[in-house]
């Protein structure tokens, strides 16, 4: 094997005692309770290689028995299967693994860029419009809408490749844990490194430790919590939104219900669940008039609209963009307001062109 090589290990292992929780660090999850021998065999044997365990789709009684374990977990995305091809074994949910791949797979892994976006919040934007600035923008503006806005955004990401850092971005989305701590997270990190130190030695005295600091670091996860649900219960009158959040944190789940009920009729696959919510739908559509005959709109009368053309000033599109809210998300290209906000003079004047390009 090469390190460029795809690994991916899956199946029944039947650990149905095994806690797994995510470790945002390796993008995977690790086991926190492990102590029979079959466990112990695992962790020591599947971690030591450098692999990760990305399922976290639990059965019905709330075990994990399937694994994938993989490497470059960065590269890989567990999602819950919509379309069974099979009938689905409530003990074994099925699942989809899906690996971005191309061709030249190892190339991408090396490219430090790839699957990467601009991280405007550690950018330096006196710089950035230092670089704008030097742009000659109105010898690109003189054609058409399409060929100025095609130029635009070429130059502009040219700039920004330059000029802004890169952050990695991974495919599973990990929430924010308002009750995680400094001290939690440095119990994490001695955790890591007694795991590691126990696979390379196998010593009786490192596992010792190792058993001591998962359960350290199990009681300080669940007090922690614990003391987080509580703030969130007594300041419920003076800041509703905190507790409002809590509950729509708890509601989020992407996973499809394994089984479902409606007018005391049970659906335990997709297509019976499917027809349960025909059924509801069917319940309360209230059926529109008849659709109206499309000769009814051949003598609508047409209207010969000539609008105006677009007259914009620099100084009009620079407040435009100062006005924008920062906090907002980016669009489809990518690009956050923050940026346009924050290069307003210095972008003012090729998208005042492009607007003025528009006939």
């Amino acid at each position: 094997m090469s390190g460029t090589d795809i690994i991916m290990s899956l199946g029944d292992y039947n650990l149905p005692n095994l806690n797994w929780q995510l470790d945002e660090d390796i993008n995977g999850y690790v086991p926190s309770n492990a102590s029979s021998e079959q466990e112990l065999t695992l962790v020591e044997t599947v971690f030591a290689s450098g692999l990760q365990q990305i399922n976290n789709i639990v059965n019905v009684d709330g075990h994990l028995l399937d694994l994938v374990f993989v490497s470059l977990s960065d590269y890989f995305e567990l999602v819950q299967s919509p379309v069974p091809l099979m009938d689905v074994d409530s003990y074994h949910q099925p699942f989809v693994v899906l690996l971005s791949a191309n061709n030249d797979l190892p190339a991408v892994i090396d490219d430090i860029t790839a699957d990467a976006s601009f991280n405007f919040q550690r950018c330096d934007f006196a710089a950035l419009n230092a670089s704008l600035s030097l742009v000659r923008w109105e010898i690109h503006m003189d054609s058409s809408v399409d060929e100025a806005l095609m130029t635009f955004n070429d130059k502009l990401h040219e700039i920004l490749g330059d000029c802004v850092p890169r952050s990695r971005h991974k495919t599973r989305s990990v929430h924010n844990k308002p009750w995680w701590t400094p001290e939690l997270r440095n119990l994490r990190n001695v955790l890591r490194k007694a795991r590691t130190r126990f696979f390379s030695s196998k010593s009786t005295d490192d596992r010792s430790f190792l058993r001591d600091v998962e359960n350290r670091y199990s009681s300080l996860l669940r007090s922690s919590y614990d003391s987080y649900v509580s703030s969130i219960q007594s300041r419920v009158k003076h800041d509703p939104s905190s507790f409002w959040s809590f509950i729509k944190r708890q509601r989020s789940d992407n996973r499809i219900p394994a089984n479902m009920e409606y007018r005391g009729v049970k659906a335990h696959t997709n297509t019976e669940a499917a027809n349960l919510f025909a059924v509801f739908f069917e319940s309360v559509f209230t059926r529109a008039s008849p659709v109206p005959r499309r000769d009814r709109f051949v003598n609508m009368p047409v209207f010969n609209i000539r609008l105006p053309t677009m007259q914009l000033s620099v100084e009009e599109v620079i407040r435009a963009l100062e006005d924008l809210d920062a906090e907002k998300g980016p669009g489809a290209d990518g690009l956050p307001p923050v940026m346009f906000k924050n290069c307003a003079v210095a972008l003012a004047s090729p998208i005042t062109d492009i607007f003025g390009a528009v006939h």
